[in-house]
């Protein structure tokens, strides 16, 4: 006996589902989240940044980078930031015709993936530029929380005139008085606030010709301890706010 499907049943069921998507659309977005990296702003500096040179001596550091992981609540990137500073070399005239870029890329463990997440657009500051943030917005990647990324800056490739550079300040622990002479450097250390604890810089010194981007993402970086890091910040959300389907479709860092 063969059961016979009553001619009104495809009907109901293309109409229940477009129901159920109708719902699903007009369902009030989750509340956006930000996030920020460091928790809290840095209070203080190191008194020497990290200079980066476009074409330096052999040894110098011709790029330099942060190490962080996105929280797990806040994975997608949007705006980031370092502390640069002209202070050391006021005498360089021509600090406006230098292009520096930002890259952001997926952490192999001694050096950055080849395949950059994200490049900014080759950037320089004002003529007058002595000491001062500079932010870039990012166009909203989300990253994966259990893994670690490098945002690093350079001046090579760039074609940058020679003798060129920049500093980057650092951010070490910062501590409420000096250290006892009868306390070692490690112990004083645990008595120290990290503004986060779980990061650090990272450089490039390499001699020439290696100090292209491709030798960069070829070639192991030096490493800071922990808890040393650059004078940077990055913001985070738990949305892309750019996006009016918001978890419908997002860029992910994959």
């Amino acid at each position: 006996m063969k059961f016979k499907i009553p001619p009104l049943y495809p009907s109901l069921i293309l109409l229940s589902l477009l129901i159920s998507a109708t719902y699903i659309l007009f369902l009030p977005a989750p509340p956006r989240i930000e996030s920020t990296l460091p928790i809290k702003p840095i209070q203080g500096m190191e008194s020497l940044g990290y200079s980066i040179y476009g074409n330096g001596l052999p040894g110098t550091a011709s790029a330099i980078g942060q190490l962080f992981s996105p929280n797990v609540s806040t994975p997608i990137l949007f705006k980031l930031g370092f502390l640069i500073s002209f202070l050391g070399h006021e005498d360089f005239k021509k600090r406006d015709k230098i292009k520096f870029q930002i890259r952001l890329s997926e952490w192999l463990g001694d050096r950055p993936s080849p395949s950059e997440l994200w490049v900014s657009n080759p950037s320089n500051v004002s003529k007058n530029f002595k000491i001062g943030w500079v932010d870039f917005e990012v166009p909203h990647i989300e990253l994966e929380p259990n893994k670690k990324y490098i945002v690093w800056i350079t001046l090579s490739d760039l074609d940058n005139i020679p003798g060129t550079k920049i500093d980057i300040k650092a951010s070490g622990p910062s501590f409420t008085s000096h250290r006892p002479a009868n306390i070692s450097r490690e112990e004083w250390l645990k008595t120290g606030y990290f503004a986060y604890p779980e990061g650090t810089y990272v450089l490039f010194k390499q001699v020439p010709p290696n100090r292209t981007i491709r030798a960069m993402t070829s070639l192991p970086w030096e490493k800071a301890e922990l808890g040393f890091n650059l004078h940077f910040r990055m913001t985070f959300e738990n949305l892309d706010s750019t996006n009016k389907c918001n978890s419908f479709y997002r860029k992910k860092a994959s």
